[in-house]
């Protein structure tokens, strides 16, 4: 497809013949901690929906104190305001079962993070006379 059939080129060719200025990367700004914790009350809730199911499948396999602890999984979070209303998780109450979801997602996010860091220091270590990428 040529980008001059394009809609989207189509409009901003035609704003940037207008003099109007063009954001190609969109930003989601919130302006208050309201709108950040209405945005974020539908993935908060979906998620606690999963474990909740989950929970009702260990029930009926008769393990309930596993379900317990998955039903409860990220209720108790501790969150901090800074001057600037900026919300900050400071400590979360976590089932850390193998098979929450929540958990699931915070320990990716953990070794993602590690295997980057190992990463970059390898390729640092390997390449010290190329100082290409860092």
């Amino acid at each position: 497809m040529l980008y001059e059939n394009h809609k989207v080129f189509r409009q901003i060719v035609k704003k940037l013949e207008a003099g109007e200025k063009v954001n190609f990367l969109p930003v989601k700004k919130f302006s208050e901690l309201a709108d950040v914790a209405a945005a974020n009350a539908q993935t908060l809730n979906r998620r606690k929906k999963e474990n909740i199911n989950l929970s009702k499948i260990y029930n009926k396999i008769g393990q309930q104190d596993r379900a317990h602890r998955v039903a409860f999984c990220c209720s108790y979070r501790y969150m901090l305001v800074d001057s600037e209303k900026r919300a900050h998780n400071v400590h979360t109450v976590r089932c850390r079962d193998r098979n929450c979801v929540e958990c699931q997602r915070i320990k990716s996010y953990v070794y993602q993070e590690r295997l980057k860091r190992t990463a970059i220091e390898k390729i640092k270590y390997d390449y010290k006379a190329d100082e290409f990428l860092f």
